[in-house]
Parts: C-alpha cells; structure tokens; sequence
C-alpha cells in the first residue's frame, strides 16, 4: 500500500501544476504580492520560498 505522506504530496503537487496551467490566462494580480516569511534567512523554508516566489 502506498504511503498516504506520498500520496497526499503527489495529490498536492498536481493540483499546483493544474492550476498554474490554468492562472497563466489571467491578468491577476494587477500589482506585486509580498510573501513574509516568520523563519530566519537561509534554512529550508526561506529557501523553497526564494525558489518558488521567483
């Protein structure tokens, strides 16, 4: 039986691909969105953030 960790990422990660397929269509947002991040510079979080908001 598969991992439900697993599975639930793999579920996860479909829907952002979905959904950025379907966002590149609109206009929105008309202006830039600021992501805080709580954690401190340089661990996993800020990192993926970095990567992910670029």
């Amino acid at each position: 039986m598969m991992n439900p960790r697993i599975l639930h990422a793999g579920l996860v990660g479909a829907l952002i691909v979905a959904g950025a397929s379907g966002a590149a269509e609109q206009n929105w947002p008309t202006r830039a969105i600021s992501v805080i991040s709580p954690f401190t510079a340089g661990n996993a979080s800020d990192l993926v953030g970095r990567v992910v908001l670029d």
